[in-house]
C-alpha cells in the first residue's frame, strides 16, 4: 500500500510539472483574407508611398462578357490620376480641394468597416478590387482592400462605402 501511495503522489508530482512547464497556447494570427485568382496579375501594380501619410487608392476591374474589366485607375495623395483601359474620359489629376477631402476619408479609413470582400458566382458580371495603401506616421506601410462584383457589392457594402464613393466623386 506504502508503495501504491508513493507511486500515486509522484505520478501527481510529475504531472503538475509537465502542466506548469508548458506554455500557454499562443493567440491565432488573424486569418488572410485570400485575393481571388481573378486579380492575382494585378496585385502590387500599385505603387508605395514614399513619404509618411502619404496613399495611393487603386480600382481595379476584371471580368464582363469579353474578361477585360471598366479599366483599372490609381489616384495618390499628391492628387495624380493614372488611368489604364477606362472608357470613355479620365481625369489625370484630383483637384486641390477634392483632394483635401479625399484625405479626410483616406486617413480615418478602417478595413474592417468596408465589409467581408465576396464574389458571386456570375461569370459575365464585372468584379472589382478596391485597395488603399498608406504610410504611417511611423513609417509602416499598410495595405486595405476589399473586392466585390455586381452581384454582391449591396452584400459587401450594406452600410455605404464612404472612401469608395469619394474617389469616384473626385474622379467625375
Amino acid at each position: 500500500m506504502k508503495i501504491v501511495g508513493t507511486l500515486v503522489g509522484l505520478t501527481l508530482l510529475l504531472c503538475s510539472l509537465v502542466v506548469v512547464g508548458q506554455t500557454p497556447p499562443q493567440e491565432q494570427p488573424p486569418a488572410v483574407t485570400p485575393v481571388p485568382y481573378i486579380f492575382h496579375s494585378a496585385l502590387g501594380t500599385a505603387p508605395t508611398p514614399i513619404e509618411n501619410g502619404a496613399w495611393v487608392l487603386q480600382i481595379i476591374s476584371r471580368g464582363g462578357l469579353a474578361g477585360g474589366g471598366r479599366g483599372d485607375i490609381t489616384a495618390d495623395s499628391a492628387g495624380k490620376v493614372v488611368c489604364a483601359n477606362v472608357e470613355g474620359a479620365c481625369r489625370d489629376a484630383i483637384s486641390a480641394e477634392q483632394l483635401k477631402s479625399l484625405s479626410v476619408f483616406v486617413t480615418n479609413a478602417n478595413a474592417a468597416e468596408w465589409g467581408a470582400p465576396k464574389l458571386g458566382y456570375c461569370s459575365d458580371c464585372y468584379s472589382t478590387m478596391f485597395i488603399l495603401k498608406r504610410r504611417e506616421a511611423n513609417g509602416e506601410v499598410k495595405t486595405f482592400f476589399s473586392y466585390w462584383d455586381d452581384t454582391t457589392w449591396g452584400v459587401v457594402h450594406e452600410k455605404g462605402f464612404p472612401l469608395f464613393d469619394a474617389l469616384m466623386t473626385a474622379l467625375k
